[in-house]
């Protein structure tokens, strides 16, 4: 499991429904400033187990990272599926905008950090959390995917929608499973053979998406553009990964260009550059987190 080095420490945060969200945590419970990290599609919160060490070793800021309702932890416990508890898109916002509360009543600063999809996810709750935050940081944001993934995830959606016209009383929105296989994994993400390995013996990683997950992630997707016309701008870090074969990092960039004091930084990695890179990663988010309260 991509965690077994620095699993973090464990807790629970409760959503607004009375759902008990696992979590892990690298830093005091309350101080200054603490990072919220939402994970991407595959992954879940042992996969910033690198970055959450990097973070101890600076002294930075404490780094919370939420597994996603039905993923990761949340998944050991309830003995499901990755992605087969997340009923609408509404119950994801209210669930970040939840957790940026429960964080802002510990500490004095919350910054809200995404990283791939959990970036878009960051963006769309924005709205309704921007009163609560310091700042934004993006890692590897999907605000748009590059045309193979694009491609690949288009087909698996018509497909499926083709199944059930052709079998009209086929259930395959029922109770949200995930018998839908992922459209890209770890050799998408990294190249680094060592990462590649554990990322493929990593028992908690998605392999598979629920339909209604899927349908919840395309809708998301395309309240990007809404969510930063009308939102007033905060300080905001965005990370590209030069060797980045699953999102378009150009087109963040240019989707954050309405925005006018964002940061940018590229660093020489895959997908995965939150664990490939988490010494830098961690250098330059630490330092971004001093020069917001500046």
């Amino acid at each position: 499991m991509i965690d077994t080095d620095s699993p973090g420490e464990r807790l629970e945060m409760s959503m607004p429904d009375g759902y008990a969200l696992k979590a892990r945590r690298w830093g005091p419970a309350a101080g200054g400033d603490a990072v919220l990290l939402l994970h991407g599609l595959l992954g879940h919160s042992g996969w910033f187990g690198a970055l959450g060490e990097a973070f101890l070793a600076r002294k930075g800021p404490t780094l919370v990272a939420p597994d996603r309702r039905g993923v990761g932890l949340n998944a050991l416990e309830e003995k499901a599926m990755a992605g087969s508890d997340v009923p609408e898109m509404e119950t994801l916002l209210q669930d970040v905008v939840a957790q940026v509360a429960e964080l802002r009543r510990s500490f004095d600063r919350v910054h809200l950090g995404g990283y791939s999809s959990g970036a878009r996810g960051a963006i769309v709750a924005l709205p309704r959390c921007r009163d609560l935050l310091q700042s934004l940081i993006l890692v590897s944001p999907a605000f748009d995917m590059l045309p193979e993934p694009t491609r690949r995830s288009s087909l698996l959606l018509r497909m499926v929608e083709r199944l059930g016209e052709l079998h009209p009383g086929l259930d395959l929105e029922g109770e949200g499973r995930p018998f839908l296989p992922l459209w890209f994994g770890p050799s998408d993400i990294t190249d680094d053979p060592r990462w590649r390995e554990r990322l493929e013996g990593d028992a908690q990683r998605s392999e598979f998406i629920s339909l209604r997950l899927l349908r919840i992630l395309r809708q998301q997707a395309r309240s990007v553009g809404d969510a930063l016309a009308n939102t007033p701008e905060l300080p905001t870090l965005l990370v590209r990964a030069e060797r980045d074969r699953v999102v378009d990092g150009r087109s963040a960039a240019q989707r954050l260009a309405v925005w006018s004091g964002v940061r940018h930084l590229s660093l020489d990695a895959g997908h995965g550059v939150a664990f490939e890179r988490a010494g830098e990663l961690a250098a330059a988010i630490v330092a971004f987190v001093q020069e917001s309260l500046r």
